[in-house]
């Protein structure tokens, strides 16, 4: 996903990145696969298959695989690092499923950070394999490249499962189909013809499509247990999201309440001559899945926004650097979005004996500051023809770009182009030279030796010749191009591919939060393997959270958190389960501050101070909550949506609340809460409103806001 980086008050938001945000930005970028499905029933989606070129690119061509049975009697009890086994199994009874097809898939876009939506829907079907009957299965796979292994078996719902590589041994667990039903309305209307769809969050992996009936219903079936959105959308409403956790079996339901939106209205014309631009996208977002179109007089409208103060337009066209204004608050006034011709490179993406590289994938990039505080990224991928040459268009003349290439087999180089470009300005870097890929391979390891499953593996950066184009300055780094993340298997074991030479960090950071780093040196075509991570354990608080009744929190607890912070600037966090238990691992100060984040509404825990880590296991209460409520205006006394929090000298951190469209605002806090209340317009951290000497219960109160 675009990076979002927040750089202003980041001490009082940073138990924000516990939390997904809304909008196409948010929620994943799964391959948009429609359903053969009547109106109103899914089917669940299918994977799809890249064109010929893409799927050669991916892997070798597909081939029937079996699994491994009496002929493998005497084989090595662990799989190579260029053999992936798997056993399939009934979730339920344990039981081995035997004869049902398992499917290797490659997404190339898996193995890096891609921001190209096109890309990133491209999935390569590489090869089948039946399980024997103990559920077994193995396929042949190229060392460390991620596949993903989908399974289908009758009576069970399909699962894909991503991000294994060789070397590793998976268990798959069948499920009965558990089926989604909804409704949709907007007030008392219920919403025929309504996009639905159902992704897995924190992946790109789509379950299921539909299109609500003529009732406003829908209803997908046969889907796997997991924690999804459901998002609903339609050109005049706005876009919305719900969170779902996906039951094995069970039958869920979904109401969602949509809100008609706003339309924007404006023209796409050429900057310096103000001619009509036609054909130009314009959307909401940088993913331009919601896009329209300009007609022969550079027109366009753009229905079911959602005006909250903080709106970017973004358009593109063909041979022009995109553009994104700001419209929030300014809808009602027409936008003339002026594109201006971009700059254009080219080249020639060639192996070291300089033979041309057909199947490569090129694209230059640039990191810059879209507000003050959110910083964004403008990806432009390039064309790449069967000689190895390619061509990206549309750079803008106000950034300096980056270039990365990168084929099968080779490490991914990434340059500095040598200046900015002016409009029109074609720049020829020659002859991009790609060499063997190198690779860093080793385990994540606690303290006691042990292997540390499921921690996340990060490498960052470049090759070492990555600025010899410079002619000169700096340009702004574009994180995506030179880091990729990974997560460890059961054995501890993580696996990076696709390096060239140079000088990289590698971090671990358990699932208890704590982490560490090592710098790794990088040879054309070499591995670096045996590399050791030691990630300490540190001392946790732990215990249990309980209703006053005594009855444990249930579905309560969906997306609830304890944080614990030091004096020190340490701290940690971990959710709490359904039962109220938490374990908060990694900590090696003296004493914390426990605060809950996000906690259900109508109830609070105030934070608890001088909480000592390594002790007996904590009981803790819920209380019914107060509040704190008022409303936020501008230097005129105008009401203006914001953003607002409440915070004392207990807290060492605040979950953000929006206002609603007149400003008013109602925060709930302990009934012991002293402190005050802040306020952000939309968007522009730099800028609060802030009133002080707040107890709770107090409900007229006014922040003022005023700009410098």
């Amino acid at each position: 996903m675009r990076t979002l980086l927040v750089v202003a008050a980041a001490c009082l938001l940073a138990v924000l990145v516990l939390f997904c945000c809304r909008g196409d930005d948010a929620g994943p970028s799964a391959s948009r696969t429609p359903s053969a499905a009547a109106p109103g029933v899914a089917e669940p989606a299918q994977a799809e298959v890249s064109s010929e070129a893409n799927e050669s690119a991916a892997a070798p061509a597909q081939r029937e695989a079996v699994g491994p049975g009496t002929a493998d009697r005497g084989k090595p009890a662990t799989p190579s690092a260029t053999e992936l086994w798997g056993r399939v199994v009934d979730a339920g009874s344990k039981g081995p499923i035997g004869d049902v097809e398992v499917e290797l898939l490659h997404r190339d876009a898996d193995e890096f950070w891609n921001l190209d939506m096109q890309h990133g829907e491209q999935v390569a079907s590489v090869a089948r394999a039946r399980t024997d009957v103990d559920g077994r299965f193995r396929f042949d796979v190229v060392r460390a490249r991620p596949h993903r292994l989908r399974v289908q078996a009758a009576g069970y719902a399909t699962v894909t499962v991503p991000g294994r590589v060789g070397g590793s041994e998976v268990l798959i667990e069948l499920t009965g189909g558990a089926t989604v039903t909804g409704t949709v309305k907007s007030g008392e209307r219920l919403l025929a013809d309504m996009d639905v769809r159902i992704a897995v969050q924190g992946e790109s992996s789509e379950l299921a499509r539909a299109r609500t009936d003529a009732g406003g219903a829908f209803r997908c079936v046969g889907l796997p247990p997991a924690k999804v959105y459901v998002q609903v959308s339609s050109p005049m409403f706005e876009e919305e999201w719900k969170q779902l956790e996906i039951e094995a079996g069970k039958q869920h339901h979904v109401a969602v309440e949509m809100k008609p939106g706003k339309t924007l209205r404006g023209r796409v014309v050429e900057a310096t001559t103000g001619t009509p631009i036609v054909d130009a996208a314009v959307a909401a977002s940088w993913t331009f899945k919601r896009a329209v179109r300009t007609d022969v007089e550079g027109r366009f409208q753009l229905a079911g926004l959602a005006d909250d103060g903080y709106l970017m337009c973004h358009v593109r066209a063909v041979g022009y650097a995109s553009a994104m204004v700001n419209v929030g608050g300014k809808l009602g006034d027409e936008c003339v979005v002026r594109l201006l011709q971009g700059g254009e490179v080219v080249g020639r993406v060639v192996d070291g004996s300089g033979a041309p590289v057909a199947v490569a994938y090129v694209a230059v990039g640039a990191s810059f500051m879209a507000v003050p505080g959110m910083q964004d990224s403008d990806w432009v991928t390039a064309s790449v023809g069967p000689d190895g040459r390619f061509r990206a268009l549309g750079l803008r003349i106000d950034q300096h770009y980056w270039l990365l290439a990168r084929a099968p087999g080779f490490g991914t180089r990434v340059y500095a182009l040598a200046r900015m470009l002016s409009s029109g300005e074609r720049l020829d870097v020659g002859d991009v030279v790609l060499r063997p890929a190198g690779g860093i391979e080793g385990r994540a390891v606690d303290d006691a030796g042990d292997p540390i499953a499921g921690a996340s593996m990060h490498v960052s950066g470049l090759n070492t010749d990555s600025r010899s184009w410079l002619a000169g300055g700096e340009p702004t780094r574009v994180t995506q191009f030179e880091s990729r993340s990974v997560p460890t298997d059961a054995a501890g074991v993580f696996r990076f591919a696709g390096l060239a030479a140079g000088r990289y960090e590698v971090r671990a950071r358990a699932p208890w939060g704590r982490e560490v780093t090592l710098p790794v040196d990088v040879v054309d075509g070499a591995l670096q393997e045996g590399l050791l991570l030691t990630v300490p354990r540190g001392k946790a608080i732990t215990g249990k959270l309980l209703l006053a009744s005594g009855q444990p929190l249930g579905e309560l607890a969906a997306d609830m958190w304890f944080q614990a912070s030091d004096d020190q600037g340490d701290s940690n966090s971990a959710r709490i389960t359904a039962d109220g238990g938490f374990r908060i691992e990694g900590l090696s100060g003296a004493a914390y501050t426990l605060t809950m984040l996000r906690g259900p509404q109508g109830f609070v825990l105030a934070p608890l101070r001088g909480v000592v880590p390594g002790g007996p296991p904590m009981q803790l209460v819920l209380e019914i909550a107060s509040f704190v409520a008022g409303s936020v205006v501008d230097q005129a006394g105008k009401p203006m949506p914001a953003q607002v929090y409440a915070t004392s000298s207990d807290d060492q951190g605040a979950l953000m609340h929006a206002t609603d469209d007149q400003g008013r605002f109602r925060i709930e806090v302990p009934a012991s809460f002293r402190g005050a209340v802040v306020a952000h317009p939309k968007g522009d951290w730099h800028i609060r409103g802030e009133v002080t000497e707040v107890a709770a219960g107090q409900s007229e109160l006014v922040i003022t806001i005023r700009k410098p």
